[in-house]
């Protein structure tokens, strides 16, 4: 490949998790660690890559793409519930509540961060359905050319489940936190928080929500 050759784009997902509060709404941003090669120490939502098995997610154990309704391919929103599961334990689920212990929620981390298939086993064997009404599709951003790791990333929102609550990776994740957007975008500013552009853009749109339906990603 030619030095001057931009690299070839891949298909992404990210899922923006909010949380309503007395100030407003909140947002979960995760810190990548130092010792990453893209985006070392920098603040992200939680997301990645398109897996081949996203496109062979079983189909029956999906609720809320059956009209045809969905902004974007299924396989984007299977890569947004299987990301946003893996890195913050955050599983957008349908179905009854079952006694589902600590160690067994980690053990299913563990295999669906190890292979992405493992992320259909967890609806088959608990008969859950995954939740495409729990992401709202929010924008579609591409690295630029000049980066050399680059992504089409498809943005979505995601609201906090009742019951559950973020527990980061510590391998993917320095750091996850909550935080209102304007106060992100205001830390930003001073220099102690670090963003990209698009992750700056969302948070902006966020930050100027005032009821009704979101905004969408300028």
């Amino acid at each position: 490949m030619s030095v001057n050759q931009p690299v070839t784009p891949l298909p992404a997902a990210t899922v923006i998790l909010i949380r309503p509060h007395a100030d407003g709404t909140q947002v979960y941003l995760t810190k990548r660690p130092s010792t990453m090669r893209f985006l070392p120490g920098y603040c992200v939502f939680p997301g990645g890559k398109l897996e081949a098995a996203d496109s062979r997610f079983p189909k029956h154990c999906l609720h809320g793409g059956e009209t045809g309704n969905l902004a974007v391919d299924v396989d984007y929103y299977v890569a947004a519930a299987r990301e946003l599961f893996e890195e913050v334990g955050i599983l957008l689920y349908h179905g009854e509540k079952q006694a589902i212990g600590a160690d067994m929620w980690r053990a299913w981390r563990e295999k669906v961060s190890r292979d992405a298939a493992a992320f259909g086993d967890i609806f088959r064997e608990t008969r859950w359905r995954l939740d495409l009404t729990a992401l709202r599709y929010f924008g579609h951003r591409v690295t630029p050319k000049s980066s050399l790791y680059r992504y089409n990333t498809r943005f979505f929102l995601a609201l906090l489940p009742e019951g559950q609550e973020p527990d980061p990776d510590p391998v993917e994740i320095e750091q996850g936190f909550w935080m209102a957007p304007q106060e992100a975008l205001r830390r930003g500013e001073q220099g102690e928080l670090k963003f990209v552009q698009p992750t700056r853009a969302s948070l902006t749109a966020l930050a100027a929500y005032r009821g009704g339906p979101f905004p969408m990603l300028p």
